[in-house]
């Protein structure tokens, strides 16, 4: 089974090479659809203005919500709908390819190191446990990246206020409401493990929320404190 850790999905390769097919077809069935989509529009539009104006944006920006007509606003939803169904389905195609590197590395039963900052002269066949702790290190390092993400997205208040104490208050703010649910969850955590496995255990979030489920999540957490 490729995906064999998903309790939820049971799949041979071939089925997921299948599935991969389907995919890459529908990706390109729905962007040629999306082209013609944008293409109608730049028509109906220039037709209208007699000029030529530019395509809808698909970024993160504000839409367009004034329209000359009701053909021109059908127009619009259907280039952000077929925009849509292209993005849909090249999610999908990542799922995939994500699947088939784990089983890939599965299937080498070997550990691999990607080393970024190693010397001409450094031999991880002569010295690995070197290498091994630098990978301990750089996973110790992207749990820095993982606190920023959720001081950005859970614990940072929302304010649109030009005012750099008030932006510094909230930034802040945020950070001392996530340190404080680390400890909180920590703290859970060394009274479910004895002191030998808090020591060979790392802090992996994701395995310890599914082995302990009283540890609080960060939703959990504000609307508690």
């Amino acid at each position: 089974m490729v995906d064999e850790y998903n309790s939820g999905k049971k799949r041979t390769l071939e089925e997921v090479r299948a599935r991969a097919k389907i995919v890459q077809d529908n990706i390109d069935q729905s962007s040629a659809e999306h082209e013609q989509c944008v293409k109608k529009y730049m028509v109906l539009n220039k037709a209208k203005k007699g000029k030529r104006t530019k395509e809808p944006k698909f970024g993160r920006g504000a839409r367009r919500k004034r329209f000359a007509s009701d053909a021109e606003h059908r127009a619009c939803d259907e280039c952000y709908e077929s925009q849509e169904r292209v993005d849909c389905w090249k999610k999908e195609k990542a799922s995939l390819l994500k699947t088939l590197m784990f089983f890939a590395i599965s299937m080498l039963k070997t550990l691999m190191f990607f080393a970024i900052s190693m010397l001409l002269d450094d031999d991880p066949v002569a010295n690995p446990s070197m290498f091994i702790d630098f990978a301990r290190d750089y996973h110790e390092r992207w749990g820095i990246e993982n606190g920023f993400r959720d001081v950005k997205q859970r614990f940072l208040s929302k304010g649109r206020s030009r005012k750099p104490c008030m932006r510094q208050f909230r930034l802040v703010l945020g950070m001392m409401l996530y340190n404080r649910w680390e400890i909180e969850r920590k703290r859970i955590a060394r009274a479910s493990y004895d002191q030998d496995q808090i020591k060979t255990r790392g802090w992996i979030r994701r395995k310890h929320e599914q082995e302990i489920h009283s540890l609080p999540t960060a939703v959990g957490f504000l609307v508690t404190a």
